[in-house]
């Protein structure tokens, strides 16, 4: 029985500890220039427009969530981008994501927000405005 609570507890503690790295990372890349999107993605920052990018996957529950809202959001802003983090790794390497949902504000080629996790509505529109 200790043998089994001494591997949950690790299992637990290396969870928590790469979700406060994910954390971290993200509040480290605000205010820093992206470099190297490709796509209509990097076309749409190398121009300057005020990009909203939301990198999901599949697989991933809170995504499937999300990217409802995602979707009646990009009927009304065009600068709204999914970027599938399975099929485009390079634009999500370049973003540097390493959770999902992760949704990265960028303006004038420059991060001012990074999310982890699903938000509302609302609270996107707001950030997108």
């Amino acid at each position: 029985m200790n043998i089994l609570l001494f591997v949950l507890m690790g299992v637990l503690t290396l969870l928590v500890s790469a979700q406060v790295f994910a954390l971290l990372k993200a509040r480290s890349l605000r205010g820093r220039p992206v470099a190297g999107l490709e796509g209509s993605l990097g076309r749409a920052v190398a121009a300057g427009n005020r990009v909203m990018a939301y990198c999901y996957s599949d697989t991933c529950a809170a995504c499937r969530a999300q990217t409802p809202v995602i979707d009646r959001l990009q009927r009304e802003f065009p600068d709204i981008f999914k970027i599938d983090v399975v099929r485009d790794r390079k634009n999500a390497r370049a973003l540097g994501v390493m959770g999902t949902p992760a949704t990265v504000l960028i303006a004038g080629g420059i991060v001012k927000e990074y999310l982890l996790g699903a938000r509302t509505e609302a609270e996107l529109r707001n950030l997108f405005r």
